[in-house]
């Protein structure tokens, strides 16, 4: 035992050395029991115990005030004084509050997170009280929403029984998990099996890795092995009313109401329609970059894939803040929106964390680009009085979170007004008695020419012609005279008789007839 490995050097700039001392100290003792040095002289002992604390040990222990030269190295003595060194510097306070705040991590097994809860608790001096807030702070920060429901109808709840629980739930989840996975994997081979048999257009023959699963599966590997015909009867592939493979007779398109045609049996993705009922199409939710100046359309119908679309909008949009469980999120308040959106940047910061579950919900952004989505969670959202415990959708982006229409009128955060205004106007039609144009070649409407309007209830004054007459010889006179005298109208005549320079010859003023030239 005399190559036993002696404790780590002891770290004084821990932010809990009470902690981490007592530890060191077990440590050491375990280690003169172990290298059976626990029976020799106390100079030894120390001497040990000076070589194994480390420099800066060392260098506290020269500090020390020791009456005689015999107590400095007297290893009970030493040690009471480096009790009364690091005791002092413990910060119950500090420690109370990260147990209180420790929360289950997101990759964190439920015995891992009983572990991390204990050893805090050992550290707080609770006494007596312990186990029960132990019990508190686990069930506040277990990730499992059902669980924790489940835990807090319970009337009589101890440490012991939460912690049974907790691992039967655990361990419950992880064979479903398994379960899933294998059924999930025996359809993907079907349907991949069926996709062959597509292409080819005629039966396929399973692979000879297939051909001796199925043999087993039958019942031993004696029996002559079957063909296994492709199950093209229960699976339907790149579904024209889905858009996605599904099994037969069960398309979930079915009763779905197109958000394109309004019509029923298929998606608006699908729709072959190409009349546009609305402005947006409705057929996938996903999000936009962080635009100020974007609006972000979320609608949904139920094919569990959704669609962003991106609108320009004043630079005030519409945010409120709003607390999720014990935390505040800003939110985006969207009257379009059929799901909530949370990005995942905001999901970590939610204390106590809800736990992040798979869904097959899909979100694309306005440009078709794929984004990541995390899974869903099921939190309570609080506005004034108000809560509500909803479903978020928690993706990888960097957009705002986005509150759908429903929950928003459920906090009274929105509110549908109907009203009709009605007006009374009367048309006073005057024949005109004075030119109001700029001059007689323009039809430009003159402003300071016009008549005052003697009406203050009249919001608009028109001009128009209502009525022509044949042109007198006067007026056609005064025109061919006003059209000599505007050099404009001459460059321009002589161009057209003639021939157009270049246009970069043109003049300013000839321009804007350039593009006129046939």
């Amino acid at each position: 035992m005399e190559n036993l490995p002696h404790p780590k050097d002891l770290d004084f700039n821990q932010e809990n050395l009470a902690a981490a001392w007592k530890k060191w100290k077990k440590e050491f003792n375990l280690f003169l029991i172990a290298t059976e040095s626990d029976i020799k002289p106390d100079k030894v002992k120390t001497s040990m115990f000076l070589t194994c604390i480390g420099s800066k040990g060392r260098d506290i222990h020269s500090t020390l005030d020791f009456d005689s030269p015999d107590e400095e190295m007297n290893l009970q003595t030493v040690i009471e004084k480096f009790d009364a060194y690091c005791e002092p510097r413990k910060n119950i306070t500090f420690l109370r509050h990260k147990f209180f705040t420790c929360g289950q991590a997101e990759h964190q097994k439920f015995d891992e997170y009983v572990v991390e809860l204990r050893q805090k608790a050992q550290q707080c001096e609770f006494g007596n009280l312990t186990d029960s807030l132990t019990k508190d702070i686990l069930i506040c920060g277990i990730r499992d929403m059902r669980l924790r429901e489940r835990l807090l109808r319970e009337p009589n709840l101890d440490l012991q029984k939460t912690i049974q629980a907790g691992q039967s739930a655990e361990q419950t989840r992880l064979q479903s998990r398994m379960l899933n996975a294998t059924s999930e994997t025996r359809d993907n081979e079907i349907s991949r099996v069926y996709s062959q048999h597509d292409r080819k257009g005629a039966k396929t023959q399973i692979t000879r890795h297939m051909q001796s699963r199925h043999q087993n599966e039958q019942g031993g590997s004696d029996r002559k092995p079957a063909k296994f015909q492709v199950p093209s009867q229960h699976y339907v592939t790149n579904c024209h009313y889905y858009g996605y493979n599904h099994k037969r007779n069960k398309c979930p398109a079915f009763h779905k109401t197109c958000e394109k045609c309004k019509k029923q049996g298929h998606y608006a993705k699908m729709c072959k329609s190409r009349k546009f009922v609305h402005k947006v199409e409705i057929h996938t939710d996903d999000e936009s970059d962080d635009d100020t100046h974007a609006l972000e359309m979320i609608t949904a119908n139920n094919s569990r894939v959704y669609k962003i679309e991106k609108f320009k909008t004043p630079k005030d949009i519409w945010t409120v803040e709003l607390k999720v469980n014990n935390s505040n999120v800003t939110f985006k308040i969207d009257t379009g929106a059929d799901v909530t959106v949370l990005p995942f940047r905001e999901y970590r910061n939610i204390i106590p964390k809800p736990q992040l579950q798979k869904t097959s919900t899909r979100l694309s952004a306005y440009n078709n680009t794929a984004i990541k989505v995390l899974g869903k969670c099921t939190a309570v959202i609080k506005y004034k009085e108000l809560s509500k415990q909803i479903k978020f959708i928690v993706a990888k982006t960097n957009s705002h979170a986005v509150i759908d229409a429903k929950t928003a009128k459920d906090l009274n955060l929105i509110q549908r007004i109907s009203k009709i205004n009605s007006s009374n106007t009367n048309d006073i039609i005057e024949k005109g008695k004075e030119s109001i144009a700029a001059d007689t070649l323009s039809r430009a409407y003159l402003e300071q020419n016009t008549p005052e309007v003697p009406d203050e209830d009249m919001k608009s004054h028109i001009h128009a012609v209502i009525k022509n007459y044949p042109i007198t010889d006067t007026k056609l006179k005064e025109y061919k005279e006003a059209t000599a005298d505007d050099p404009s109208l001459q460059t321009l005549v002589t161009y057209t008789r003639t021939e157009w320079p270049p246009k970069d010859k043109i003049p300013i003023n000839i321009k804007p007839f350039f593009c006129n030239i046939e």
